[in-house]
């Protein structure tokens, strides 16, 4: 962690070498409904470790603020370029909470150059997320722990101008009371995440795209159990116009754990699939400083464990307010 914020203090140096160029607050509301043992917000008291999770509601409103410095962003907020390019080079650092960055802060740099594309750095802390320390606790209410994320991503979009962009991601993971870790060490939660990604844009009309995408995940976790290797496939469609832009993206995941659950006597395997919907309204009111989306998630994973099944629905309404 002290190598993440090494890198956070010489990225924030640079800020003397750049003019404040403004902040984006996006605010909204999310209702999720969920069905998922390990979640914090489910039942805190569950009776068997046999049956599949049951479902409960969560209300969570939001709030994200992040400050740019160095060339402003000329485009109507929430448009992405209208699904193109610049209109020229600019670099910027970025400090807070992104948009495309959900529930983390940190640090980033963004740079375009025509004919080469955009490189992305951003180094991110995810201060504080609760798990459980013990998840297997039957009959009894279980107990709430910290567990703090933290690390790197570095993406290279639009590779030479083309619709080709890869990534590349680590993350470490802390889990403040690992209660289950310490019984059973083969269910250790902390760990190191790796992750490589690529997608690819295809520019159907002017005004409409589909990106296919794939990522890989590798889980080093301490508990050998719970070490994983994961696999994303996804496809975008984009239609944009310069008052709306309607995003659908289809996805299939695969997880697949590395050794025997000590608890179950089977090894994990998970599949799942899902589907996200959003509209977005760049421009809002004819003042680019101002963007309105809704929006909706729908997933579920089988596993080869009961106790690991889940399934959710999310709607979404967002705000956002460039200054």
């Amino acid at each position: 962690m002290q190598k993440v914020f090494i890198l956070m203090a010489a990225l924030l140096m640079s800020f003397s070498q750049a003019a404040f160029a403004g902040a984006i607050i996006s605010t909204g509301i999310i209702n999720i409904h969920r069905a998922d043992s390990l979640w914090t917000h489910g039942p805190e008291m569950i009776s068997t470790l046999d049956a599949a999770p049951g479902s409960e509601d969560f209300l969570l409103p939001f709030v994200s603020i992040e400050a740019r410095f160095g060339n402003r962003d000329k485009s109507p907020l929430g448009s992405g370029f209208a699904g193109g390019r610049p209109a020229g080079p600019y670099r910027e650092i970025y400090i807070g909470a992104p948009q495309s960055e959900w529930g983390k802060i940190g640090v980033g740099l963004r740079d375009y150059r025509p004919g080469r594309g955009t490189l992305n750095g951003f180094i991110h802390l995810m201060p504080y997320r609760e798990v459980w320390e013990n998840p297997y606790l039957t009959g009894v209410e279980r107990i709430t722990t910290g567990s703090v994320h933290y690390g790197t991503k570095l993406e290279w979009e639009g590779i030479l101008d083309s619709g080709l962009s890869v990534g590349l991601s680590y993350y470490a993971v802390d889990v403040d009371n690992d209660i289950i870790g310490n019984v059973e060490p083969a269910l250790r939660r902390d760990g190191d995440i790796y992750g490589i990604e690529a997608a690819y844009r295809f520019r159907i009309a002017k005004t409409f795209s589909i990106e296919p995408g794939l990522t890989h995940n590798t889980g080093d976790m301490k508990g050998s159990a719970n070490s994983f290797s994961y696999n994303r496939y996804s496809l975008s469609i984009k239609r944009f116009t310069r008052k709306y832009i309607l995003n659908l993206r289809l996805y299939s995941i695969s997880r697949d754990y590395d050794e025997t659950h000590p608890l179950f006597g089977r090894t994990r395997q998970e599949d799942g699939d899902g589907v996200f919907a959003m509209l977005l309204l760049p421009g809002a009111f004819g003042n680019q400083n101002i963007s309105f989306s809704v929006g909706a998630i729908y997933g579920e994973t089988d596993s080869s464990i009961n106790f690991f099944d889940t399934h959710q629905a999310m709607i979404f309404a967002a705000a956002g307010f460039r200054l």
